[in-house]
């Protein structure tokens, strides 16, 4: 067990964000901040950190990111769709079971610094778990990155796994 407010991201850690940043595309000038992506409020809370620390504050941001992309590209890839329709659609791409799906493709839930009881109940394999996740990974891709990165990542990654 780590001790608490022992630094987090270990040689290894930066090893693995690093190889993480390859596969997902993307290229983090602050790697700490894609490292907060993945601490999860259990995590914080057993080790004796600030709530604010944990990846809660990158998912509120990431979830509005991921609704904004998702509604730009609808409006642009469907031009003669109506509202309802494309309301319908966005509801598809953004709802927890795809962002669910994204986070195990990527095996999100496999960087996730859980509390022991976290661990030892497996809740990074639960899909709110993991759509949380998913949505901290694309605010943290925001706030480093861009618009732009976010977008591409995201559409990048609703194509590669088909679901647009």
């Amino acid at each position: 067990m780590q001790q608490k407010n022992r630094p987090i991201l270990s040689p290894k850690r930066r090893e693995r964000l690093c190889a993480l940043q390859r596969t997902l595309g993307v290229s983090f000038s602050d790697i700490n901040l894609l490292n907060r992506a993945f601490i999860h409020p259990s995590f914080t809370g057993e080790h004796g950190m600030a709530h604010s620390d944990s990846n809660q504050r990158l998912e509120f941001l990431g979830d509005s990111v991921i609704y904004i992309i998702g509604a730009t590209y609808l409006y642009s890839s469907y031009p003669d769709a109506k509202e309802g329709v494309l309301t319908e659609k966005r509801i598809t791409l953004i709802r927890e079971e795809t962002l669910a799906e994204l986070a195990k493709n990527y095996k999100l839930g496999s960087y996730l610094l859980l509390s022991h009881g976290g661990v030892v109940s497996g809740i990074e394999k639960e899909n709110s778990v993991l759509a949380d996740t998913f949505e901290a990974l694309v605010g943290a891709i925001y706030l480093d990155c861009g618009l732009e990165s976010a977008s591409n990542f995201f559409i990048n990654a609703l194509k590669e796994f088909n679901f647009i």
